[in-house]
């Protein structure tokens, strides 16, 4: 009688560890398996990007590992205007990424441009545009007023780097995020 019981008590303690926050982990691939999209990690694990990178954030956060349009996280993707791209961060995940993250300003794979590091260890490298001698803007989901929009900026040196807003019209890249 007491097997079947101790069976019984042992099914229900697997399942009492499953649940749906065993699917937000961040996990080491098995190499040659796909990733299903879903998967967070801290860098990107391959060359086949994009991947969630979770830095460890308070909120949750899961930034993409390259800019939307771009094929590595060096790339700068393509332009947008305000509201064209889905999945652009608001104004506080922007915000919430300068004051937990650490920024450094660096040269990855010979482009230059700024990385953060998270609470947990996890990196983002966000790519500095060479072309425009000044900074590199990506769009928030954020309306400013009206009229302009909010937008985060990497500038071309460690001196730079912040959340400002710009008329609508203007054409940036973006950076996705999604909640875990």
């Amino acid at each position: 009688m007491w097997l079947p019981m101790l069976l019984l008590a042992a099914v229900c303690v697997g399942f009492a560890s499953c649940g749906d926050d065993d699917d937000n982990e961040i996990v080491n691939p098995i190499p040659g398996l796909p990733d299903t999209g879903n998967m967070a990690y801290k860098t990107c694990p391959n060359t086949q990007h994009p991947h969630w990178i979770d830095l460890g954030l308070p909120s949750g956060t899961l930034w993409r590992c390259c800019n939307l349009g771009a094929s590595k996280p060096e790339d700068n993707g393509n332009l947008y205007r305000f509201g064209q791209a889905s999945s652009a961060p608001t104004y506080d995940q922007m915000v919430e990424l300068f004051d937990k993250c650490r920024y450094e300003y660096v040269n990855q794979s010979n482009v230059d441009g700024g990385r953060f590091t998270g609470p947990n260890g996890g990196k983002i490298f966000l790519p500095s545009n060479v072309f425009s001698r000044s900074s590199t803007r990506f769009w928030s989901s954020t309306p400013y007023d009206a009229r302009d929009a909010y937008a985060l900026s990497v500038g071309l040196g460690a001196a730079y780097y912040g959340v400002d807003w710009y008329e609508r019209t203007e054409e940036f890249y973006v950076r996705p995020v999604r909640k875990k």
